[in-house]
């Protein structure tokens, strides 16, 4: 009996010591790749004089730790032991809450008014877009700024202990909704229909292990936002609905961007994620536009559920202000176009619309600059 256990540990200790090496050579089982964004240390060259110094030797065993066999699985393991025991994240900017929540800490910043940049400086941006947003106007076009939800301001209850008492100065959200609706600007909350709605929606609006809305979320956003369009330009355009809800446990596209990015095996938390059947019905007298959206990475999800091909004539998003996506450009290309590479003012007057959409954490860059290059270009006497 001792001889088989002696054999069995010998057998165990074999494979532990010896799997990743012949995994490392043949790759004969597939593992999943680790989500996030890491750079994984090169082969070096070698040189004598590398040699000498010891710096071979030292990036050759930080190659060979890259490589070894069943890496990921190793890493897998190793932050679900540390999540599960010990509430331990291993994501650089992640930040444990309440209820299984997951943070990135700019949005509790956001949230609390630690970036606040001040009130002459929104209401300085916000002149110079109700000025762009009449001379366009003029021109037959709509420019419309959008706030997207943020979730600190949706989930204040899940915090995380040591932020949830924090004395909170004013925000650059609040400043801006109510500088821009005194102007009469062309503007759309998001951020605080969303926290009204949170307790009487049937769905999910924005996930505890994500950072952007629902999919289900930004589906809701899209309908008002056509409804809005139609209002304000007085002509019917292309709606959709939908009659069934897909649910499930296992999250799609962005619903789980955070939780994705920790590399655990199990999820952090489970939510019952909805995912509409959406229908674009053909209407006789319905209008599509051409719409340039501007804005941050809230843009995606109406981007991967196929809204913005069905509601438009024509869409682009440049994102930040920097990379192009459209249908013949996908999101993330590496050869994209950049936008100040393009004839990027001669775009913007063929479009009917101009959409901004930006979450609260983003308004101390609100733009990224194409307020102030547009207006400098319509405006040149001003500056």
């Amino acid at each position: 009996m001792k001889e088989h256990i002696k054999k069995g540990l010998f057998v165990l200790l074999m494979v532990v010591l010896l799997g990743p090496m012949a995994e490392q050579s043949t790759n004969f089982i597939h593992t999943l790749k680790l989500s996030g964004a890491f750079v994984l240390t090169e082969e070096p060259k070698f040189s004598f004089e590398d040699w000498w110094e010891g710096k071979f030797q030292e990036a050759k065993t930080k190659s060979l730790n890259d490589q070894v066999g069943f890496r990921p699985d190793f890493i897998r393991i190793n932050n679900q032991i540390d999540y599960t025991l010990f509430s331990k994240l291993h994501f650089f900017y992640g930040i444990l809450g309440r209820n299984a929540t997951l943070w990135d800490g700019a949005y509790i910043d956001a949230y609390q008014g630690n970036d606040y940049i001040g009130h002459d400086s929104i209401l300085k941006q916000a002149l110079k877009f109700r000025k762009l947003q009449d001379t366009l106007q003029k021109l037959g076009k709509t420019l419309v700024m959008i706030h997207a939800p943020n979730k600190g301001f949706f989930y204040p209850e899940n915090l995380p202990d040591n932020r949830i008492n924090l004395f909170r100065g004013p925000t650059n959200i609040a400043d801006y909704t109510k500088i821009a609706d005194s102007l009469g600007i062309n503007m759309i909350d998001f951020n605080s229909w969303f926290s009204k709605i949170k307790n009487s929606s049937p769905e999910i609006l924005y996930p505890r292990q994500g950072i952007h809305w629902s999919m289900y979320g930004a589906a809701l956003a899209a309908d008002s936002l056509v409804k809005y369009l139609e209002n304000i330009r007085k002509e019917p355009l292309q709606h959709f609905t939908w009659n069934k809800v897909d649910h499930d446990i296992n999250p799609r596209y962005t619903d789980n961007d955070l939780s994705n990015a920790l590399n655990l095996i199990v999820p952090a938390c489970v939510e019952n994620f909805a995912y509409p059947q959406m229908v674009f019905p053909h209407e006789e007298k319905a209008h599509k536009n051409k719409v340039i959206y501007i804005g941050d990475s809230f843009l995606c999800q109406w981007y991967y559920s196929g809204i913005l091909d069905n509601i438009n004539e024509k869409w682009d998003i440049w994102f930040y202000f920097r990379t192009v996506c459209n249908p013949m450009h996908a999101y993330g290309e590496p050869n994209a176009p950049i936008v100040k590479d393009i004839d990027w003012m001669s775009e913007l007057l063929k479009a009917d619309c101009i959409i901004l959409l930006y979450t609260p954490f983003n308004i101390p860059q609100y733009g990224s600059g194409f307020i102030e290059k547009a207006y400098s270009i319509f405006f040149p006497e001003n500056l």
